[in-house]
């Protein structure tokens, strides 16, 4: 995905200076919550083998490492609920709330991101931990071609954007079709988050 509408308002949060410095992963992780409002089945989780529970609100998860490649959940409960500047706080809060070693993970959890842009990682399948459904991993920014056809080749800057998921839930079609929307949420973030 064109990952410099991201940088370009990360870029102008910078510049403007002040106590309200929202990460690049925040802001994606806030174009993730605008698409799972859309897809219900991201929403959702198997109980027993087959009872589907489907919840209202987002539940997002984050994996954050500890020392000792240890692994826990930060939560934002209620994501789509938040506004921008409410959403970027809480989910602040809950990841250093996770890296003093509180895992919040709770089975209203359908959809956790993991991160590793700062590790080097451009690709990478992701696993789902249950009682989540799927798992989106963003991966390093990199130079890369435009797609846009023109004579000449334009590089962008892009990062890559995965997805894992639990197929007696989901299917390729309707992951396909979540992850272009995430993808169009990014690229369309100026939109979303506006520069107050």
């Amino acid at each position: 995905m064109n990952w410099e509408p991201i940088e370009n308002l990360r870029g102008a949060y910078k510049a403007r200076g002040g106590d309200f410095q929202p990460s690049s992963f925040t802001m994606f992780a806030y174009a993730a919550v605008q698409a799972l409002k859309e897809y219900p089945a991201f929403r959702s989780s198997l109980k027993g083998d087959d009872t589907i529970r489907t919840y209202d609100q987002v539940n997002l998860g984050v994996a954050v490492a500890l020392p000792g490649d240890e692994l826990v959940i930060a939560v934002v409960d209620g994501a789509c609920q938040l506004s921008w500047n409410e959403f970027a706080n809480k989910l602040r809060e809950r990841i250093e709330l996770a890296r003093n070693g509180t895992d919040q993970a709770h089975e209203g959890v359908s959809v956790s991101l993991t991160n590793m842009q700062a590790h080097g990682i451009r690709d990478a399948v992701a696993v789902v931990v249950p009682p989540a459904i799927a798992t989106v991993f963003l991966g390093e920014p990199y130079w890369g071609v435009d797609p846009a056809p023109t004579d000449q080749p334009k590089f962008q800057r892009c990062a890559n954007l995965g997805i894992t998921f639990d197929h007696r839930i989901i299917n390729g079609v309707g992951a396909a079709q979540f992850q272009n929307r995430i993808k169009q949420c990014v690229e369309t973030i100026s939109e979303l988050i506006t520069l107050e």
